[in-house]
């Protein structure tokens, strides 16, 4: 249902699936740099409300003056905990979830990325709407690259199998250089 956002369907209890994220950034910084990434991930249903997640990122880079390449960036953990039940009898309209992330940073061994979300859906008929509140650090010795971010969108069923919708999303750095 959306692109950006966090959602707060989770899958049932023993049920697995594999997720797949791409994420593209162009002609960033005063180098130019293109990084296209490919997240990939089991994910696996440890109760009706709580799911894990095991993404492993990888990269293509290129910027002025160097090679492309391509490379593992990142490997984690990433659990996501619905406060209600996912039954669809059962469910109430609005449905919170909680999700907590640490990932370990490939290329920058004493890098450790952690991030920690809250979303809260509400459902009325074929009507999907989201929002998301979220912090980020990745955390190395005397650098810090904090993130927050946030967004909110909404679905709209047309048909069984057809929706259409929108989404706003947004990411500031924190710290004394933003």
């Amino acid at each position: 249902r959306f692109g950006w956002l966090i959602d707060t369907d989770v899958l049932p209890e023993r049920a697995v699936e594999l997720q797949q994220w791409v994420s593209d950034e162009d002609q960033q910084g005063p180098r130019n740099a293109d990084a296209t990434s490919l997240a990939w991930g089991p994910v696996v249903g440890v109760t009706d409300q709580v799911e894990l997640a095991l993404p492993v990122t990888w990269a293509w880079t290129a910027a002025d003056g160097e090679d492309p390449r391509t490379s593992l960036t990142r490997v984690g953990a990433e659990l996501r905990w619905r406060l209600v039940t996912n039954d669809p009898v059962d469910a109430p309209a609005v449905a919170p979830l909680i999700r907590v992330a640490v990932q370990r940073e490939v290329l920058d061994r004493g890098a450790i990325t952690v991030e920690a979300d809250a979303a809260a859906s509400y459902r009325a008929g074929r009507v999907h709407a989201l929002f998301n509140v979220g912090v980020g650090d990745t955390l190395r010795a005397g650098v810090d690259q904090a993130i927050v971010r946030g967004g909110a969108g909404v679905s709209v069923g047309v048909t069984d199998e057809l929706r259409v919708g929108a989404e706003l999303f947004a990411q500031r750095p924190l710290g004394a250089d933003t």
